[in-house]
């Protein structure tokens, strides 16, 4: 063996090593998809879709005609239930919440660039981040457990992380027509999964157009690129459906007063949900610095312009998500969309953390290895033993098996009835409580009126879907 892949190897091990806890948490956060179901709007979209033998296009021209213009999400749901014709929902469900979190965990990579010198991948800060996210999300359930919500929200925000580190990566090149292609595509593609993200989009395209303003670059990639967005953004905006659907509320929409004040209720609650404990801060903050310094040494550091510009970018989320949700829709922001604004605080908190990392590994010199590799390891350790992980972990272990075993016998007993247009009853989930742990969000009740129980039944074919009193 040559000593060069000797000295690969020493320094790999500890590295390695060090990021086995923050593995462990991302591992976690992965298997818990396995174990989540249908619910709620979940048997909507997948019943308009079985009323259609499969098709999935009625449902995405009803969709975008009557009710929303959220194109990408429409059509990566509806494809979702078309799959489902194919493939049994039980095993389809769980691995397109899988793929949702594996895209993520893509996002993660691609945004650890943006905390190396030379914008290169860092993988053990990308694992400490997803892991972290994941972790600390405080609804998960509407994140990354319940396939409406990931579609919209969780689908959209990862996405959004990768176009913003290519659209980064590009400022560092010359511009050229087979780069630029990926970044149209992620644009069309991002800009259509909610409106929150798509004045992200805005945002994002704005740095590099700027600086190509104030340095005299050249104009016309960045004009396209707006021309792009602008299309896509008139196909979100202006669909038949947004109108439709405001037409029928009574809330007071487009009103920027009062959309303010709103935000700031907004603010409140975010505030009041987002609380986590300073240890776990703290410890996830450290991981991302030690990831950091495991970069290394540049002997020609990136200027600050090449990542402050994209933390700002993130960082706005908070303020965009919370005043633009009021002002469209007329209310404060639900946990969905203050889970968008907290992934992309959360990824700029941690992208500076890694870069003070990297900047402390450029002092210390041959040290950076064990200092980075020693501070990844006790903060992932930290975080492995704290509350948030034990309680997620005996959710996992206890609760999430059971409940999807009893999902599953439901399920199994619905679609033995398919078909035949009579009333089914259910019986609760004995593993289920008024506010079940994690993974639920609602269930059908004893009213076969109730909207839940009008989806299931219209979803499994059965004249009523009714839930009997618990004994």
């Amino acid at each position: 063996m040559s000593d060069a892949m000797t000295s690969r190897i020493h320094r790999a091990l500890p590295i390695f090593t060090a990021t086995l806890p923050a593995a462990a948490i991302a591992f976690t956060a992965l298997a818990m998809t396995l174990f989540a179901f249908m619910q709620t709007d979940d048997f909507c979209t997948f019943g308009r879709v079985a009323a259609a033998h499969g098709n999935p296009f009625p449902d995405i021209a009803t969709l975008y005609m009557q009710w929303t213009g959220r194109y990408s999400s429409i059509v990566a749901m509806t494809a979702a239930a078309a799959a489902s014709h194919v493939v049994p929902a039980e095993f389809l469900y769980p691995a397109g919440l899988l793929a949702c979190a594996l895209v993520f965990l893509w996002a993660c990579v691609s945004a650890s660039r943006l905390v190396d010198r030379e914008m290169r991948p860092n993988f053990p800060w990308a694992v400490a981040a997803f892991g972290t996210v994941m972790l600390l999300m405080p609804s998960k359930l509407e994140q990354y457990l319940w396939l409406t919500g990931a579609t919209v929200y969780f689908l959209g925000a990862s996405l959004f992380l990768v176009l913003l580190a290519r659209v980064a990566a590009a400022g560092t090149r010359p511009l050229s027509v087979r780069g630029e292609v990926p970044i149209w595509a992620l644009v069309v593609a991002v800009v259509g999964f909610n409106e929150f993200v798509a004045v992200m989009v805005a945002a994002c395209l704005a740095v590099p157009a700027f600086a190509a303003l104030r340095t005299g670059g050249p104009l016309r990639p960045h004009l396209i690129r707006y021309a792009v967005f602008a299309a896509a953004f008139a196909a979100a905006v202006l669909a038949p459906g947004n109108f439709a659907r405001d037409s029928a509320s009574v809330l007071a929409r487009h009103d920027l007063q009062a959309a303010l004040s709103t935000g700031w209720e907004s603010l409140q609650l975010f505030a009041a949900r987002f609380v986590v404990e300073p240890t776990e801060t703290c410890a996830a903050l450290l991981a991302s610095a030690g990831a950091g310094m495991l970069l290394s040494q540049s002997s020609r550091p990136t200027p600050n312009s090449h990542w402050v510009p994209w933390v700002m970018v993130l960082a706005l989320a908070i303020p965009v998500h919370l005043v633009a949700y009021p002002f469209l829709v007329g209310e404060a922001a639900p946990g969905r969309v203050l889970n968008q604004a907290f992934t992309f605080a959360a990824i700029a908190a941690l992208i500076l953390a890694g870069r003070g990392g990297a900047a402390v590994a450029q002092r210390a010199g041959a040290r950076s290895l064990l200092i980075g590799c020693v501070t990844l390891g006790l903060a992932g350790l930290t975080l492995l033993t704290s509350s948030t992980y034990r309680t997620v972990f005996k959710t996992a272990v206890d609760f999430a098996p059971k409940w999807h075993a009893e999902q599953l016998e439901r399920h199994a007993g619905l679609q033995l009835l398919r078909g035949t247009r009579r009333p089914a009853y259910v019986r609760p989930f004995t593993r289920e409580d008024a506010n079940p742990p994690i993974y639920a969000g609602g269930d059908v009740g004893p009213d076969p009126k109730y909207w839940i129980n009008q989806c299931a039944a219209g979803y499994y074919g059965i004249g009523a879907v009714i839930q009997m009193r618990r004994e």
